[in-house]
């Protein structure tokens, strides 16, 4: 019930304040509380298509992220990406892998990571901020993660497992069938 009354209450106030009418007319003054959460909201951050990949083997990935709000026709007129090797870091609101500073776009999808080089395994801690129609700016994100596989041959350090070399490679002598 109490949940519903603040709904009605939030749908009051929007369509108080959409229809013209002004605090002067006492329609805003009766003990209601004017602050709303107007934002559109970055969520479901997503490296490569996917929520907290591991092994992303592609040197600049692409990041996305959805919108939400509690109001229609909102829409985005910039972002900023905060992306650091710890989750420390981004608590300071400190990207020391990459800070793309604000950047005016209404994209979400398939943006670029254009940081830092990206070494094998390293993970790496990522969130976002967006500013909407009114130039208001969102909270952070919650934090989202990707962890890059190894990305040169030379970070394989495995062996093959089985008999050996085959001491005649070339004769019609073989041994028998292993069990496995």
């Amino acid at each position: 019930m109490k949940a519903c009354c603040y709904m009605i209450t939030a749908f009051w106030m929007v369509s108080a304040s959409i229809s013209g009418y002004a605090e002067s007319d006492n329609l805003l003054t009766k003990g209601y509380s004017r602050e709303v959460n107007y934002q559109i909201v970055p969520s479901q951050l997503r490296c490569e298509n996917l929520i907290n990949p591991i092994g992303i083997d592609i040197i600049k990935p692409q990041l996305s992220w959805q919108l939400t709000s509690l109001l229609r026709n909102q829409k985005q007129t910039g972002y900023q990406i905060l992306v650091a090797d710890s989750e420390k870091e981004l608590l300071e609101n400190k990207g020391n892998y990459w800070d793309s500073g604000k950047v005016p776009s209404n994209q979400t999808t398939n943006i670029t990571y254009q940081g830092k080089s990206l070494t094998s395994t390293v993970k790496l801690y990522w969130k976002v901020r967006v500013w909407n129609s009114s130039s208001l700016v969102s909270d952070w994100s919650s934090i989202g993660s990707w962890e890059m596989a190894y990305l040169e041959n030379t970070d394989w350090k495995a062996k093959w497992i089985g008999r050996g070399e085959d001491q005649y490679p070339d004769s019609a002598l073989t041994g028998p069938a292993p069990y496995f």
